[in-house]
């Protein structure tokens, strides 16, 4: 492995003289890594990155826009440092002794959120461009300590499991795990957590230990309540201010909750409200999914107002639709059974990854 040296960055070394970024497996020590010559869309997010934070410029952020046109969120850099000790905090991570491993996209949060850490703990961090077979890129012998992934990027993890068990630490985030994947991740031996995060709080504020805990449960300083309507509410923090989401919660003791779903994405199916990704966690279930992918969507309905409808992409007929259907009726369910399913080749998805249910809908609609 090739080692550069800081350069003209040796005023840093005081400060960050166990930091080192290791990319292609040449080590840049400190801030060198701006100096590195880079030309993809990664490789000059990371540059920008370390250039603003060795800088008094401000850090700016754009949600995903799963929800609604995304939005751009600014921060200095104290606000992402507070953000990077509440994670090590609640992990309990190790000052210069973890190495980091970042394989998200540095534009958005979770990506950036890595380096942040990677810098406040002043250690290593590896660098790999985000892949979904990020998994068959690890040895029996790497070094990482501490990751983050999202759920697409362990669909190889049965093949991959004892590479994945050696990271200490991992965060998964960015959408909801397969119950197939949870199922798997519970019996390891290693500590991975499903965050509830978003990004004007510069990722999680709450984390479920998979195969441990039942509920999210916010992290020091956060605190998380529901208003009026069941929505989360998160104050602390960097948080100057409380934020109102429109997140749908329930608790499940004082400290612990989970999510039902979205104000935004709720059907209104004749007055009966439902969730769509609360049944979509109920159909991973179904043993006859296998790797059929779903997702519950809505039409409009001249008596009902919406009506509820079945995505797939993949193998599916009309036996397997009333198999389905009675599979949910063994759960308890009886409104909320969509009546018709429609197949698509793959579901769309915003820059960061999260199925967008507006084009998904929408693509029935402007039929």
């Amino acid at each position: 492995m090739k080692i550069l040296p800081l350069a003209g960055f040796s005023f840093l070394l005081p400060l960050y003289m166990a930091f080192e970024i290791i990319y292609k497996d040449i080590t840049y020590k400190g801030f060198s890594f701006i100096e590195f010559d880079a030309n993809t869309a990664f490789e000059k997010s990371i540059k920008q990155f370390l250039e603003i934070w060795n800088s008094e410029d401000s850090f700016s952020y754009r949600s995903s826009g799963t929800t609604g046109i995304p939005k751009t969120f600014t921060f200095p850099k104290s606000s992402l440092v507070a953000s990077a000790n509440a994670t090590i905090n609640a992990l309990g991570l190790q000052a210069e002794q973890e190495h980091v491993l970042m394989c998200l996209s540095p534009s958005f949060v979770g990506g950036a959120m890595m380096i942040a850490r990677a810098l406040v703990l002043n250690c290593s961090c590896t660098l790999i461009p985000p892949t979904s077979d990020i998994l068959n890129q690890l040895n029996a012998h790497h070094p990482y300590t501490f990751a983050s992934f999202v759920p697409l990027q362990l669909q190889t993890l049965q093949l991959h499991s004892e590479n994945y068990n050696l990271i200490k630490n991992v965060l998964v985030g960015g959408a909801s795990i397969p119950k197939p994947i949870e199922r798997q991740l519970s019996i390891f031996t290693n500590r991975t957590y499903h965050t509830y995060a978003m990004t004007e709080t510069l990722s999680h504020v709450a984390l479920r230990q998979i195969g441990k805990e039942q509920g999210y449960q916010a992290i020091l300083p956060y605190s998380i309540s529901l208003n009026e309507h069941s929505c989360l509410r998160i104050s602390g923090g960097f948080l100057a201010e409380p934020i109102q989401t429109n997140d749908l919660g329930k608790f499940i003791d004082n400290e612990r909750f989970f999510i039902v779903g979205r104000t935004d994405f709720v059907i209104n199916s004749g007055g009966i409200k439902i969730q769509p990704e609360a049944l979509e966690l109920v159909l991973q279930e179904w043993d006859e999914l296998g790797q059929t992918e779903i997702a519950i969507g809505k039409l409009s309905h001249p008596i009902l107002g919406e009506e509820c409808v079945l995505f797939v992409s993949g193998d599916f007929d009309e036996n397997r639709m009333k198999n389905l259907n009675e599979f949910l009726k063994g759960k308890g369910y009886q409104y909320e059974i969509p009546k018709r399913y429609f197949s698509v080749n793959g579901f769309p998805r915003n820059e960061n990854g999260k199925l967008d249910r507006n084009k998904l809908n929408e693509c029935l609609e402007n039929q």
